[in-house]
This record gives C-alpha cells, sequence and structure tokens, in this order.
C-alpha cells in the first residue's frame, strides 16, 4: 500500500507537469535543447556543472539532484549562483548546501522568482477516457495551476511562460516575483479582492493579480478560464 501511495503521489506530479514538458518539446523542435540537460547548457560559466554527472536540469528551470547512496536521507547539492527555491517549497538557499531528502523524496529546485504552469492536480490521463471515474486533459480545457516562488527573477525568462496545451493558443503569464515570508491572506486580481488560504487563490479570466508583494499577469484569451494559484 504505501509503495502504491508513494508511485500515485510522484505520477501525479509528473501529469501537472505536461504543460512544462509540452513547453520543452517545443523548445527542442526550434533550438534542439533536450528536455533533461546537461547543467552547463544554460549555466556555462558554472565550471563544475561541465562535469557534474549526478545532477541535471530537467526543462530550463528545475534542476534535479536524485539520491544515488542506497539508505541515504540527505545529499550535498552544488546550484548555480544566485538563489534557489526547492520545487515543493520551502526556503531560499543558494551555493553548496546539504539537501535533506527523506526515502519518498528528490531534491530539486527552481530558481528563485520562477513561475511553473501545470495541469491542476488530478488529471489521470491525457488520453480520452468515457469513464466518469478518470479525469482527463480535456475534462479541465484551459484550467492551470501556477506555482509562483519567492525572489527576485535573475532571468526574465525563468518569470514567464507561453502554453499552448491547451484549446487557447499562446496563453501567457508572466510574474514579478516576490519578498520572501509567508503568504497573505489576501490578494487583489483586477482590483477586487480575493481570498488566499494557505497561500492558494483562484482567479477567472484574463487580469493583474496581485499577491504578497508580487505581481502575476494573465493574458489567455478566455473569461472562463481558471488558473489556481500556489505560493511556493
Amino acid at each position: 500500500a504505501a509503495t502504491i501511495a508513494h508511485f500515485k503521489r510522484w505520477s501525479r506530479i509528473h501529469m501537472q507537469l505536461v504543460p512544462y514538458f509540452a513547453g520543452l518539446i517545443a523548445s527542442f523542435e526550434r533550438d534542439g535543447l533536450p528536455l533533461m540537460r546537461l547543467i552547463a547548457l544554460d549555466y556555462p560559466d558554472e565550471a563544475w556543472a561541465w562535469t557534474t554527472q549526478d545532477q541535471y536540469l530537467l526543462g530550463d528551470r528545475i534542476l534535479v539532484a536524485p539520491v544515488q547512496v542506497e539508505g541515504a536521507t540527505s545529499r550535498d547539492v552544488i546550484l548555480p549562483a544566485g538563489d534557489w527555491v526547492p520545487l515543493l517549497g520551502g526556503a531560499v538557499v543558494s551555493g553548496t548546501i546539504t539537501a535533506q531528502a527523506a526515502i519518498t523524496e528528490i531534491p530539486a529546485f527552481v530558481p528563485a522568482g520562477s513561475l511553473l504552469v501545470l495541469f491542476p492536480d488530478g488529471v489521470d490521463t491525457v488520453l480520452p477516457s468515457t469513464s466518469a471515474a478518470i479525469t482527463t486533459a480535456d475534462d479541465i480545457a484551459d484550467d492551470r495551476e501556477v506555482w509562483l516562488y519567492a525572489g527576485t527573477p535573475a532571468r526574465a525568462e525563468h518569470a514567464a511562460w507561453n502554453d499552448d496545451t491547451g484549446s487557447i493558443g499562446g496563453a501567457q503569464w508572466t510574474w514579478s516575483g516576490r519578498p520572501a515570508g509567508a503568504p497573505p491572506t489576501t490578494a487583489l486580481f483586477n482590483g477586487a479582492s480575493v481570498p488566499v488560504t494557505n497561500g492558494v487563490a483562484t482567479v477567472t479570466g484574463d487580469g493583474t493579480l496581485e499577491i504578497g508583494g508580487g505581481t502575476l499577469t494573465i493574458a489567455r484569451g478566455s473569461p472562463t478560464a481558471v488558473t489556481t494559484v500556489r505560493l511556493r
């Protein structure tokens, strides 16, 4: 049962990343940049990044450092210059760190101030299905979940995304970054107050969301598309 629960959790995270993967495939087709890449491709000035064999970049903004020692619950991770934030949320870190990693966890980090556009949690498959028990990508249409990371973006491309995985061509999000700290309890969307619960807010349509000292701009061309925002 524990194994199934573990596999289910990471399968769902993998499914949420589908819009990100789709963007990476487009990048590969355009520029030849692989989905899994040598860190030096994005950080050529980091001498260590040319030879490291136990860390890699998943796309342009997720650095993964798998634990490869049996039984270990931590490992040293070298991060490129600048501030980074754990993928699933946490304190801002930099330099060479010792990442804690319980047997269920994979150390992964994104540059501070980054934005990730994902499927909402709960999508089971990108394939069609007639079963009422299965949620497909078609069922969520153009609804998306956006993870916003604390800090100031060092690279503009890490704080922006163009999502072509839905019916809305060229849907765009841009994020200003925000100061690190506890999430707020309210935010403003197009000037109107929206509640924030445990760092999560939900808005519909296009506009500007002011949240936690940062600004998220949504330009999707759909008045009904739902964006669930999660502060990390």
